[in-house]
């Protein structure tokens, strides 16, 4: 098995040159260039299949590349990973009494780094599933039931008043207990500006008059997915928290990661075909026998990407995503 890491991706995709399968590359007196097969993207689609079929999620294996890792990273943004969180209470929060066994369950999972997904949405088992609330401002909704549910035990019972949150990796503020009609109460972020104004000072909208609008008003542009600039009670104007929603009611941050991961998939194609180029010219000139085609896959190990071609027992460790 051959082993390789290469220099960096500047260098590997500015410094070399892309395998050119029109070039003759080995000498006009040698065989012609081998053929490099490989897509990646296609690769990446099939590990994002494969887990979230694991999930339990059920997903349509002929559908695109581009769909099922934009499903996943749909998903991913849903999930809270199960890590142990500093809990912050707003001044403001208050709960009904009815509910506050299910409040201090929510939050001791919080601060344990216990799964908190059956106290979340049952529209998140669908990868398709868009939240609004979440892919605008940046905040999950809990329900507040201690006991199972009594037709999905992956879930809670549903509650018709939850804790509204927000989830940073390291922290879990809790903004306060609403019912079902709060989804587009401004309120809300008003709160984390007023308990946590540093949490959000990223997403401010330096010299801009965010808009003043009721939380009517913010529900009708959310259902025909219109962004916001929204101004807080002391006129404070803040972006979308989570980047705001496309045309397709799709989060712009997963399409964004979607783009990246594409984008990312094309880079390392460059990087394994200079890298194969370089091993092929060597093999040449040191009289060693060279494939007719090079087939390429892309694989995780050990959360690392690796570009695997079999046949020739090759190993490129890649560069993150």
């Amino acid at each position: 098995m051959i082993v390789a890491t290469p220099v960096s991706i500047d260098r590997c995709c500015s410094g070399y040159r892309t395998l050119d399968r029109q070039t003759p590359r080995l000498g006009a007196n040698m065989s012609a260039d081998p053929a490099i097969l490989m897509d990646f993207h296609s690769d990446l689609a099939q590990l994002a299949r494969e887990r979230l079929l694991t999930a339990g999620y059920q997903i349509d294996l002929s559908e695109k590349p581009e769909t099922t890792i934009m499903k996943f990273l749909n998903v991913a943004k849903h999930r809270i990973a199960p890590k142990p969180r500093n809990v912050l209470i707003s001044k403001e929060f208050s709960c009904p009494p009815a509910l506050q066994a299910g409040v201090d369950e929510v939050l001791r999972k919080a601060a344990r780094g216990d799964d908190l997904s059956p106290h979340q949405s049952s529209g998140y088992f669908d990868p398709d599933f868009n939240d609004p609330l979440l892919n605008d401002w940046d905040i999950h909704h809990f329900h507040l039931e201690t006991r199972p549910h009594p037709r999905n035990g992956q879930l809670v019972r549903r509650t018709g008043s939850l804790l509204f949150a927000r989830v940073a990796d390291e922290v879990l503020y809790c903004i306060n207990v609403f019912d079902h009609q709060s989804f587009a109460w401004q309120r809300m972020l008003g709160i984390l500006h007023r308990n946590w104004p540093e949490s959000i000072a990223r997403f401010r909208a330096n010299g801009i008059a965010g808009e003043t609008l009721t939380d009517s008003n913010i529900l009708t542009l959310r259902r025909s997915n219109c962004n916001t600039i929204l101004a807080v009670e002391d006129g404070t104007a803040y972006f979308s928290p989570s980047g705001g929603c496309s045309s397709s009611r799709t989060s712009i941050i997963v399409m964004r990661e979607c783009a990246r991961a594409r984008a990312y998939c094309r880079n390392m194609e460059k990087v394994v075909s200079n890298w194969l180029w370089d091993y092929v010219r060597q093999s040449v000139a040191e009289g060693k026998e060279i494939l007719r085609s090079y087939q390429f896959r892309l694989v995780l190990r050990n959360d690392s990407f690796v570009a695997i071609e079999s046949q020739a027992h090759i190993a490129i460790k890649l560069p993150a995503l």
